[in-house]
């Protein structure tokens, strides 16, 4: 867990204090941000340590992923070495890097390494809020426009008033095409 993955599970077990949390970590350091966490927050919050995928863990995560009939071990390799073994960073990194051609799959399922590709860093999400980021940046212009109507129209309780979601979305994305009166 990052410093921005620290705050913002603070934020999320302080604003909807009925919605369990739970942080899954490698083995904690001192300064692990999730020792440092809030006290009051990490009672609310499950902690559930696990210990670094292996060789054999990876592969099988990235085959039921990615949806792939063999995972070759420059892939097994260039994961496990790039994620450290965690297997949210797993996925996700193995999804950025088969976007970004760094990994490619066959017709029959095969992942592989392509001889001309070279892993790049900059490709793969370094926290939990890059990789959000991220996402959010893949989104076409309608789907981002919804995300930001359904955060103002949402409760303090977390709720979204989904009608007047619907409502608002469909003028916003129909706004152009309305006459000026309407």
């Amino acid at each position: 867990m990052d410093e921005e993955s620290r705050i913002i599970t603070e934020e999320v077990a302080r604003s909807v204090p009925h919605l369990p949390v739970i942080v899954t970590t490698l083995p904690l350091e001192p300064q692990h941000p999730f020792a440092l966490m809030n006290p009051a927050i990490k009672r609310v919050c499950g902690l559930l340590p696990l210990r670094p995928m292996g060789m054999h863990e990876v592969e099988l995560l990235i085959r039921s992923h990615l949806h792939a009939s063999h995972v070759s071990d420059d892939v097994i390799h260039l994961l496990r070495d790039r994620a450290g073994g965690n297997p949210r960073f797993t996925m996700e990194i193995a999804q950025s890097l088969l976007d970004a051609s760094v990994i490619e799959k066959d017709s029959e399922g095969r992942l592989f390494v392509p001889r001309s590709s070279v892993p790049q860093q900059a490709a793969l999400p370094q926290s939990l809020l890059a990789d959000l980021q991220s996402r959010l940046d893949a989104l076409d212009p309608a789907q981002q426009l919804l995300l930001k109507l359904a955060s103002v129209v949402s409760h303090a309780d977390g709720l979204i008033d989904f009608p007047l979601l619907a409502y608002l979305f469909s003028r916003a994305l129909f706004a152009p095409f309305l006459c000026a009166d309407v």
